[in-house]
C-alpha cells in the first residue's frame, strides 16, 4: 500500500500560502494545501531556520487519501540541512500510516549520497549517485524562486531537493495560477495558487 500511496506524491497538486506574518528574518514558514484530484486531501507546512551550518528545513505533510469505504491518514515529517552555498549536507524522514512507520536518513558526500533506512526490524544502507551540480536545496530553492516570482514569473522549474520526498532531488514546475486567501488555524491567510508539477 505505502508504494501506491509514493506513486500518488507527484500527481499532488499545492496551494502555496506565503505567510509573513511575525516571522524574524531568520526563520520562514509556509503552507501548502495538497489536492488530490482537484480535491482537499491534506496540507504541508515547511519552516526554514538559521543553524549554524547554514539552514535547516523542517517540514511536515498530513495526508487522508480514502477510495470507497477505506481511508488512510498519513503523515510524513522531513528535515534537511544545508550549508551557506546551498548544497546539502544531511537530511532524513519519518512516514507514519497504517500502522507502520519507517525512518530514512542520507549524508551527502562528494562521490554518493549515503542513506540508511529503518522499516520496523530492518535496516537498510545503500549508496546513491551523487548530488547533481544544478540540484538546490529548500532555501536556496526558494532564494531562488522568490527572486523569479518578484521579476514577475508566471512559471518556474527547479531540480530541487524535498526533504518529505526523499534523498534525490524532484523536477518541479510550478505555475502560478490565482492570488486568494485560505484558512490556516481558522484564520484567512492571504496565498498565491501555484500548481506544483
Amino acid at each position: 500500500m505505502r508504494a501506491r500511496i509514493l506513486a500518488l506524491l507527484p500527481a499532488i497538486s499545492l496551494l502555496v500560502a506565503f505567510r509573513a506574518g511575525d516571522a524574524a528574518p531568520e526563520v520562514t514558514e509556509r503552507w501548502f494545501e495538497v489536492l488530490v484530484g482537484g480535491k482537499p486531501a491534506g496540507w504541508t507546512r515547511s519552516v526554514e531556520r538559521r543553524v549554524p551550518e547554514g539552514w535547516r528545513t523542517e517540514s511536515e505533510t498530513r495526508l487522508r487519501l480514502g477510495r470507497g469505504g477505506t481511508s488512510l491518514d498519513m503523515t510524513t515529517t522531513g528535515w534537511l540541512i544545508e550549508n551557506e552555498q546551498g548544497v546539502p549536507m544531511q537530511g532524513g524522514r519519518t512516514q507514519a500510516g497504517s500502522g507502520q512507520s519507517q525512518r530514512v536518513t542520507w549524508r551527502y558526500r562528494p562521490e554518493a549520497i549515503e542513506e540508511r533506512t529503518v522499516d520496523l526490524d530492518r535496516i537498510l544502507d545503500r549508496k546513491l549517485p551523487p548530488v547533481p551540480a544544478e540540484a538546490l536545496a529548500p532555501h536556496a530553492s526558494e532564494a531562488q524562486a522568490k527572486a523569479k516570482r518578484a521579476s514577475g514569473a508566471s512559471m518556474i522549474e527547479q531540480l530541487v531537493f524535498e526533504p518529505a520526498q526523499g534523498a534525490v532531488p524532484q523536477q518541479v514546475r510550478a505555475v502560478r495560477e490565482v492570488e486568494e486567501p485560505i484558512r490556516v488555524a481558522g484564520e484567512p491567510v492571504q496565498a498565491v495558487r501555484w500548481r506544483l508539477e
